[in-house]
C-alpha cells in the first residue's frame, strides 16, 4: 500500500534514519531524523541525493520541530552563528 506525507506526496513503506550532520556521524536522537525510504529511495534518497525540495523540507521541518538539533549543532561546531552557517551552506 503507497504511503503519502503531509503535502500528499508518495513515501516508500520502509522508514530509515538519517543522520542530519553526518561527519562524524553522531548517532544520538538531536541529529536523527527518520525519513522514508533506505538511503537511495524515497525522502530519505532525496536528502541523500541533495535534491533542493528534499533539503528545503528537512531545513523547514528541523528548524519548525527540532530546537534539539540546533542546540546540538552549536555545540558541535562551536556557537549558533557556525551552526547557521552550516545550514545555510548545507541543508
Amino acid at each position: 500500500m503507497a504511503m503519502t506525507n503531509e503535502e500528499g506526496e508518495h513515501c516508500e513503506p520502509i522508514l530509515s534514519l538519517h543522520h542530519i550532520h553526518a561527519h562524524p556521524r553522531d548517532d544520538v536522537e538531536a541529529n536523527l531524523i527518520m525519513l522514508c525510504g533506505s538511503g537511495t529511495t524515497g525522502h530519505h534518497g532525496a536528502v541523500q541525493h541533495r535534491e533542493k525540495w528534499a533539503r528545503d523540507a528537512l531545513r523547514a521541518i528541523l528548524r519548525a520541530s527540532r530546537p534539539d538539533f540546533a542546540r546540538y549543532l552549536a555545540v558541535k561546531l562551536g556557537g549558533e552563528e557556525k551552526a547557521g552557517e552550516w545550514i545555510a551552506r548545507v541543508l
